[in-house]
């Protein structure tokens, strides 16, 4: 007397996943979203260090928020595929510093004094906005269109190597 059974199996060459090239972003920025190249199956997103995993606003869509992190290099791992036939890849995020601007001292102007040259702010390429600017890129400012009383004026800065831009 005997009984016997049959079993199905079923071998699949696994979908290797991408996680497509490397990224930057400049410190203080929004959302990044990480991207899977062509991958049909279910797939999840994870941190290699803690405060990259602080940033993962979400491990399903790969939403990353990089005003959370500092500047650096983090790393970032997808997941994807069923059973045996996971794979992975990374990827990483370079968070650039912003640039640092110094201003110059404060200033006092007469209304009357005509239009003059604001001491320059280090570094210099940026360009100035606020009540009174007549030059933005020149930094030249005119008393009289500002008027009597204090005035806030603000610079602002494209660091041309990174692209990040700080006021």
């Amino acid at each position: 007397c005997g009984n016997a059974d049959t079993l199905t199996l079923t071998v699949e060459s696994p979908m290797y996943i991408q996680a497509g090239l490397d990224l930057t972003a400049c410190e203080h920025s929004g959302d990044l979203v990480l991207e899977v190249e062509d991958f049909e199956s279910t797939f999840l997103w994870s941190a290699v260090s803690e405060e990259g995993a602080e940033a993962l606003v979400s491990s399903e869509t790969g939403v990353v928020d990089v005003s959370v992190l500092t500047t650096g290099t983090f790393t970032y791992v997808v997941t994807g595929g069923e059973g045996t036939c996971q794979t992975n890849d990374s990827v990483n995020i370079h968070v650039l510093p912003l640039p640092e601007i110094n201003m110059p001292m404060d200033e006092l102007y007469c209304v009357n004094a005509g239009e003059v040259v604001l001491n320059p702010p280090s570094p210099l390429g940026g360009a100035w906005s606020g009540m009174g600017i007549s030059n933005p890129v020149a930094g030249l400012f005119m008393p009289d269109l500002a008027g009597v009383g204090n005035h806030t004026l603000s610079y602002a800065y494209t660091d041309l190597s990174t692209g990040c831009a700080a006021t």
